[in-house]
């Protein structure tokens, strides 16, 4: 999907078309999620507990993917944001959040104020801010999630 900037055009990737001038999806939200949990219920045997992980995109449409499977106990967003626009209520599952102090794509203040808001609707969870990250996968989110996993 190319991104128009003044002077250049840029290849980037999306699952969503988000007209932030107008704040509406051109695509809705549901198509991807539809086309997501097709794909797990062809590849993940039905009996499997699940945890959804996504990373910023993926990060941003894993609790949208979470709410519709019964046996996802757990989901785990790196460097994005809950939508507690469009999330307003309790779930089954365990929202973790790993989110870097410096990422400029996606501020942290924004990122922590939507997980208050996920947790005061009765949700659980943790929340990992980490100091030296920006909007990237490190060592140092690599060892946050294994914590997270190996303390599910």
């Amino acid at each position: 999907v190319p991104r128009r900037n003044p002077n250049l055009m840029e290849r980037v990737f999306a699952w969503y078309f988000f007209n932030n001038k107008i704040n509406k999806y051109l695509v809705p939200i549901e198509d991807s999620v539809r086309i997501v949990l097709e794909t797990i219920k062809k590849f993940s045997p039905i009996n499997n507990e699940i945890i959804v992980v996504g990373f910023s995109q993926g990060g941003y449409i894993a609790p949208f993917i979470a709410k519709e499977l019964a046996l996802a106990k757990d989901c785990i967003q790196i460097c994005a944001r809950i939508r507690t626009e469009l999330l307003k209520e309790k779930y089954n599952f365990n929202l973790h959040a790993i989110h870097g102090e410096q990422d400029k794509l996606v501020s942290i203040d924004r990122v922590k104020k939507c997980f208050d808001e996920f947790i005061v609707y009765g949700n659980k969870g943790s929340f990992s801010g980490l100091a030296d990250l920006d909007h990237d996968i490190t060592k140092q989110v690599k060892e946050k999630f294994k914590s997270i996993i190996e303390n599910l």
